[in-house]
Order: structure tokens, then sequence, then C-alpha cells
């Protein structure tokens, strides 16, 4: 299933700290949690503030989650977002793909692949 998840940056910040890691993990998926109803809403209502600010909030966060191609796809989303522009496909895409890898890293805590 997919790439495997080797949590680099984190390891490297934590000096491989394996507790500290399960943390940022669960706090991660906790976060996104809270934060997809809310995005969810505010794509519905074309919220571009709202969307522009969680999309870069979420940046750095999925750089430590090895969501490296969500984390891209967020990059454009917060330039077009601040450009005016609705990327609408983009945005269902970024939600699915949040969706998808907040299950995958549950499923990896589940499983203490990390």
């Amino acid at each position: 299933m997919g790439k495997t998840v080797t949590f680099q940056l984190l390891r490297e910040v934590s000096n491989d700290d394996q507790a500290f890691i399960r943390r940022m993990i669960d706090t991660f998926i906790g976060q996104l949690n809270e934060d997809l109803p809310k995005f969810k809403e505010a794509f519905k209502q074309k919220d571009i503030e709202f969307l522009t600010k969680i999309c870069h909030r979420l940046k750095s966060s999925l750089n430590y989650m090895d969501m490296m191609a969500e984390r891209d796809l967020c990059a454009f989303l917060v330039g077009a977002l601040r450009a005016g522009h609705f990327p609408n496909q983009e945005l269902l895409q970024f939600i699915e793909r949040l969706e998808t890898g907040k299950l995958r890293l549950a499923e990896n805590l589940k499983q203490d692949t990390i």
C-alpha cells in the first residue's frame, strides 16, 4: 500500500524519540479531526480567507508527516487562494488526500509501524 513512510524529519528533530514521534502524529491526527469539518464547510461557503489560513497552517505539519504530495498541493492552494482564485478540483483533491493520510497515520499508530 503506497510508499513507505519514514517520518525522517520528525526523527531528526526528536533524535529518534519514538514517544515524541507518536505524540506528534497523534496531535496531527487530532488537529485534522478538528480542521477537516471546518475546512469542508469553508469549501462549501467558498470562504477563501479561512481556507487560506488552514492551508498555510497545515503546510509545515504535512512536511513532518511525510505527506509531501499533500504539502506541495497545499502550497499551490495557498498561492491560488491568496491570488483570489478558488481552485475547486484541487481543494476537493486536498480534502480527499487529508482524509486518506489521516487514516494511514492512524493505522501506523495502531500497528506500531513508526
